[in-house]
């Protein structure tokens, strides 16, 4: 019998979505438990550098409807937010143009500020 062949390391792509999914995975079981409708929160750092929070489950509603509009600006900011991706990188995993993932990233973003905007 051969052995098999090792698995495939994740592409850029799947590496993105399986984050997310751990993400929304964690907060909804937090929000469970608390019982309280408590929001669960991350903090990143924002591009210039300082703290920036986020509601994980409004994240990922919000990235659910951008991807229901346009799929592949969800997998951006995936890769982009979620991953730490380069645009560079993210280019690549898309196989898409540096010029493409720039206009892709400056879009999702501010359509994301905007869903995000607290009410």
């Amino acid at each position: 019998m051969l052995p098999e062949d090792p698995p495939a390391a994740p592409t850029g792509a799947q590496l993105g979505r399986a984050i997310r999914q751990v993400l929304s995975n964690y907060a909804e079981a937090a929000r469970a438990h608390k019982r309280d409708g408590q929001r669960t929160e991350l903090t990143t750092l924002s591009a210039l550098g300082e703290p920036d929070r986020f509601d994980v489950l409004a994240l990922e509603d919000a990235l659910q409807r951008l991807g229901a509009r346009n799929e592949r600006h969800a997998r951006v900011v995936e890769l982009r937010f979620l991953c730490s991706f380069t645009i560079a990188e993210t280019a690549a995993a898309l196989e898409v143009s540096h010029a493409t993932v720039e206009s892709d990233w400056a879009m999702a973003r501010a359509w994301l500020r905007r869903e995000m905007r607290p009410s």
